[in-house]
Order: structure tokens, then C-alpha cells, then sequence
């Protein structure tokens, strides 16, 4: 197997366990229902789960196009 195709599975595996947890977690039971003051509690939570997210498509995009820039 080429590198950049480990990679991209490897950033694959990492991605797909956390939609896993965060689907399971409680920020997204909370931010589901309509109760207010609990969403206070949970708003540390949901920005690092968004941090996180926001870094895997940047690191996606990376690779992506190291990917295509290889191909050509």
C-alpha cells in the first residue's frame, strides 16, 4: 500500500470512532432536547467536539490534496 493511502485510512479510523463517541456522548443527548440550563453545562463540551471536527476536515482537505498533487 502507497503512504498517502495509509493515511487517509488511518485519518479515516480516527474520524469514524469519533462520530462514534460523539453520537454516543451526552453533549449530543443535551443538545437534542430543549432543556436550557443544562445546554450552559455542556457548551465547554460541544466546542472542543467542534474544535476536533473543525481540524478534521482541514487535516482531510491536506490530505486530499497531497493526494491529488501526488496523482498528477
Amino acid at each position: 500500500m502507497k503512504k498517502g493511502n495509509v493515511s487517509i485510512i488511518a485519518f479515516l479510523a480516527v474520524l469514524l470512532i469519533a462520530l462514534i463517541r460523539f453520537f454516543d456522548s451526552s453533549v449530543y443527548n443535551i443538545l437534542s432536547t430543549s432543556n436550557v440550563d443544562v445546554i450552559q453545562e455542556y457548551v465547554r463540551k460541544s466546542l472542543s467536539w467542534g474544535i476536533f471536527f473543525g481540524a478534521s476536515i482541514a487535516a482531510a482537505i491536506l490530505l486530499f490534496k497531497k493526494l491529488l498533487t501526488k496523482q498528477k
